[in-house]
């Protein structure tokens, strides 16, 4: 089955499975992360608080966090469940690519660790 997923209002630049392959998220020029049912394409959650567009994002291992980097500088942290954002961090230069450690204590970006807080 196709599903074509409509909702971001500027270019898509990543988009992700979550682990257990249930969620897709998905990065925008627009400035927002958006997450949908990867089964029925119906949107669950859209992730808004970077001041640029979004470059890149990914999931936690255990699927229960989304990490975004963005043209602001800055990597955001997100509650997949709830939509909140749990952390920002950032030292105002542009991150591009964005991967968990396995027990997903940090991130990895482009240029350097990222630490989460518990």
């Amino acid at each position: 089955m196709r599903t074509t997923l409509e909702g971001h209002s500027g270019y898509v630049n990543s988009v992700a499975f979550s682990p257990d392959g249930r969620l897709v998220a998905s990065a925008s020029h627009d400035g927002t992360v958006k997450v949908w049912d990867a089964a029925t394409g119906q949107e669950k959650q859209t992730l808004a608080g970077h001041s640029g567009y979004v470059n890149s994002m990914a999931f936690s291992p255990d699927g229960r966090l989304v990490a975004s980097a963005s043209h602001d500088g800055t990597v955001k942290l997100w509650d997949v469940a709830t939509g909140q954002e749990r952390q920002t961090s950032g030292i105002g230069t542009v991150y591009s690519i964005l991967s968990f450690n396995a027990d997903s204590l940090f991130t990895l970006a482009d240029i350097g660790t990222i630490f989460i807080r518990s």
